[in-house]
């Protein structure tokens, strides 16, 4: 294929530019200030990633680390001006890198697990005013700075020196949320607690009561049962917040 011999068209000149960045060729290796600015674009992106999965780098060290982010600049094109977004593209190409999730098959979630601090501690949603009324009876719904989230491996206990191979007999939930005084907080939930929050989310305006019979219909919970969720809102007023049904008005007829 003949490369053209003028900016005919600035699109095409900007593509092979940036595919002699991303995959270089013998050429480009030989060009110091193409080979400058490659470099410059990588350690880039490196440093960002790094920043947002630094356990993920810890455990697979500097070799392999530096390869998987060099395979991935190489084989992505990148459609975000944001280098925010960058990591969730980073996860989706972890969800085809199958020789690494072999060797480490909580790789993919504990990749997850690290952006979400990222993606909270950066969301431009507001967090909602607290709970007007009793918790019990009140409408309620969750806050979009609340996730509530299951793995099947601890990814809140993985580091360098314990990298499980087997997912755990019963999933972990978590929930991630942040506060009034914007910090980001992780906590380690019960199933039960997780279906709903989970469930809140889905539907929001719905009471404690009306959610508990949605999520285990014909469970029989104590009051003491009751109390505890009760208090798990109570202790934490950035989950929750009132939210009254929609209200149809009715058309006004002549």
């Amino acid at each position: 294929m003949t490369e053209p011999t003028a900016p005919d068209s600035l699109n095409v000149w900007q593509q092979m530019l940036s595919r002699k960045i991303r995959v270089p060729d013998q050429e480009t290796r030989a060009d110091a200030r193409l080979n400058c600015y490659r470099e410059l674009c990588f350690h880039n992106l490196e440093s960002f990633l790094a920043n947002t999965f630094p356990i993920c780098k810890k455990i697979l060290g500097i070799s392999l680390w530096t390869a998987q982010i060099d395979d991935f600049f190489a084989g992505t094109a990148l459609k975000t001006p944001y280098f925010s977004e960058i990591p969730e593209y980073f996860i989706d190409y972890l969800n085809s890198a199958e020789d690494l999730l072999q060797k480490f098959p909580f790789f993919l979630e504990l990749a997850h697990y690290e952006w979400v601090e990222m993606a909270l501690t950066l969301s431009q949603e507001e967090l909602p005013p607290p709970i007007d009324g009793e918790p019990t009876t009140t409408p309620l719904a969750l806050s979009p700075l609340a996730w509530p989230l299951i793995y099947q491996f601890p990814v809140h206990q993985i580091n360098r020196n314990f990298t499980p191979t087997k997912p755990l007999s019963e999933p972990v939930c978590l929930l991630v949320y942040r506060d009034r005084n914007d910090r980001t907080h992780f906590d380690v939930i019960s199933l039960m607690t997780y279906r709903l929050l989970v469930w809140l989310e889905q539907n929001p305006a719905k009471t404690l009561d009306q959610t508990l019979a949605a999520i285990a219909p014909g469970l029989h919970l104590t009051n003491q049962q009751r109390l505890e969720l009760v208090q798990i809102l109570l202790d934490k007023p950035a989950l929750v917040y009132s939210r009254q049904p929609f209200i149809e008005l009715p058309t006004e007829t002549n």
